[in-house]
């Protein structure tokens, strides 16, 4: 990767897009990634400005926004998580779409053009878009749902503890950021001991792997963001109810986050019509109705476990799907032995657990096998939210 990808556009990690139409927000997002990426090629361009640019899908069906008001029934915002780009929800925003919702994906800054623009970002930042993306449905629909993967669902919840967001009707997270495994933890607070100190350690990791779509290079400050971030939910999360359902999809085998403090947040949530959906092999039973186990083992398909990267998409996504053009093998990248024992062997899927990393060369999971039943799911709860 060309050394500039490290280094900041000085365009991306500022949020200045509040007074934008959300049509306007979107051109001028597509335009900044333009200039600022480093990997384009003649064939690859679009398909990289499009993976990683802002979105608006409209329902195709007239009658789903009213003749009068020109207000849609429903309307949808999508957030993606950390090192993310909008591309990872495409597989929920098209379910959302033939459900004549009007769906909107925003582009969280630093996101979408070089690593580097990562480096001095503030979450406070991101909640600044967020609440641009939440507010330019104001005047667009009647109803308005909710729907974060990761840190684009713990800011959902921090705006829906801080804002009377208008028409709400329901929240969807898929792996919300509600608390980073230790050693991540760790990392993020050490980061912010040595800036103060001897400048930090701006790079966790440095990678020369390709993925258009998504960071493959991490700073330290933005996972420091992210555990900044949750804690403020947690401090929020003690006094106040979430008077909306939450339909919550969680991994037991998550490599990232905390699924404890995710069980935590839905056990304190007690919405009747409130559901959880947890992947895993091995449950723990529960009292709580509301909460479904499905595993996690698809042995046909050599898959042990779900990662937290898996979740919200469908096989048939056309970059992280089940034939598509990414392979997520970057655990190995720093091996050249390695390497060759991964051409050679018999690959399994899953997340990057100590088990798995163990006994198995895994290739991580990069999409849900069962993302079809979860869509069942997920229609059943949102219908039971209409009747």
């Amino acid at each position: 990767m060309n050394k500039g990808a490290f280094y900041k556009s000085g365009l991306n990690s500022e949020f200045t897009s509040q007074n934008l139409s959300f049509g306007a927000y979107i051109n001028e997002m597509r335009a900044i990634i333009e200039s600022t990426r480093l990997d384009f090629t003649e064939e690859n361009r679009e398909i990289i400005i499009d993976a990683n640019s802002p979105f608006e899908w409209r329902p195709d069906n007239p009658a789903a926004q009213n003749s009068h008001t020109k207000k849609f029934k429903n309307g949808v915002l999508l957030i993606h998580g950390l090192f993310d780009s909008p591309s990872v929800l495409w597989s929920v925003a098209e379910y959302f779409r033939s459900q004549q919702f009007l769906v909107r994906a925003i582009l969280l800054p630093g996101h979408g053009t070089n690593p580097g623009d990562l480096l001095d970002v503030s979450y406070k930042e991101w909640i600044k878009a967020t609440q641009f993306g939440i507010e330019s449905f104001a005047h667009d629909t009647q109803n308005l749902f909710l729907c974060g993967f990761s840190t684009g669902g713990a800011l959902l919840l921090q705006q829906v503890f801080t804002s009377k967001i208008r028409n709400l009707k329901g929240i969807i997270l898929f792996a919300p950021a509600l608390k980073l495994q230790t050693p991540i933890k760790i990392l993020s607070n050490l980061d912010n001991l040595l800036h103060h100190t001897i400048g930090g350690i701006k790079w966790l990791t440095r990678s020369a792997s390709p993925d258009y779509a998504k960071y493959l290079s991490f700073t330290l400050n933005s996972a420091h963001q992210v555990h900044m971030l949750a804690q403020t939910i947690t401090n929020l999360e003690s006094h106040q109810l979430i008077k909306v359902p939450i339909f919550l999809v969680a991994t037991a085998d998550d490599e990232v986050l905390s699924v404890k403090a995710m069980e935590h947040f839905f056990a304190h949530q007690d919405h009747v019509n409130s559901k959880f959906i947890l992947y895993g092999n091995e449950f723990e039973k529960k009292e709580d109705q509301r909460i479904e186990f499905i595993p996690s083992y698809f042995p046909e398909k050599k898959i042990l476990n779900f990662s937290h990267v898996c979740l919200p998409i469908a096989p048939d996504h056309p970059h992280y799907g089940e034939k598509g053009d990414y392979q997520d093998l970057l655990y190995y990248e720093e091996g050249m032995q390695q390497k060759l024992k991964i051409i050679s062997a018999d690959l399994c899927y899953g997340a990057l657990t100590y088990t798995n990393l163990r006994h198995h060369f895994i290739q991580r999971l990069t999409y849900n096998p069962d993302f079809p039943n979860l869509l069942d799911k997920l229609h059943k709860f949102l219908t039971n939210l209409s009747n």
